[in-house]
């Protein structure tokens, strides 16, 4: 996670008291579309921005097995049934619009958000569910070759890089590492921290 970072936002991220969210950006006509993960429902305005602030859970990227097409799930509570009113009056306007899945840092425990966001996942909006709680969809990336020009990347809360490979960089006398955000502080070296924190990986069902 330290590569593109700002130096505010590793200033942060070093902190013990990380504060993460998760921000899913959908791109309409009347404009963009913000929801932030939060526990509570009460919408936050940032930057004169309105961001519908949601519980949320995000999967991980799956390839499909032709290698062409990259998807993520995601599911939003739609309590308040924004969602349901929006398709409800304007029809299916979600189907195919482009969509981010994004990673903001705070500054403590503010609404002040550090530098810009980190990019997790892109596509377009497919397979939308809608029920009396929850918006549930999937974001569609197709491949092309772009698989050919960079490397394979999972967004897991935990470090993708090798220990002490070029991208860990750690060059210190311990010889293990779990991979953890947490090993990664005792080892000072959250900078160069390979994962997403703020990333949730659903418990699985029976």
């Amino acid at each position: 996670m330290g590569r593109g970072l700002t130096v505010a936002q590793k200033t942060e991220i070093a902190k013990a008291a990380l504060k993460t969210r998760t921000l899913i950006t959908i791109s309409l006509d009347s404009g963009p579309f913000r929801i932030l993960a939060n526990d509570s429902i009460a919408n936050i305005v940032i930057n004169s921005n309105t961001y519908y602030a949601r519980m949320m859970q995000t999967s991980g990227i799956e390839t499909s097995l032709d290698g062409t097409t990259d998807t993520m799930s995601i599911s939003v509570s739609d309590i308040a049934q924004e969602f349901a009113a929006l398709v409800a009056t304007n029809g299916d306007v979600l189907t195919n619009r482009g969509c981010k899945v994004e990673e903001v840092i705070f500054d403590g425990n503010t609404t002040t958000i550090i530098g810009d966001p980190v990019l997790l996942f892109d596509g377009k909006i497919n397979k939308i569910q809608l029920t009396a709680k929850t918006f549930v969809f999937t974001v569609e990336r197709i491949l092309n070759n772009y698989s050919s020009l960079s490397p394979n990347m999972i967004f897991d809360v935990n470090c993708q890089w090798r220990f002490k490979d070029s991208r860990c960089t750690y060059a210190g006398a311990e010889t293990k590492c779990d991979k953890t955000m947490t090993r990664c502080k005792v080892l000072s070296n959250v900078t160069n921290f390979g994962g997403y924190p703020s990333v949730i990986i659903p418990t699985p069902t029976e």
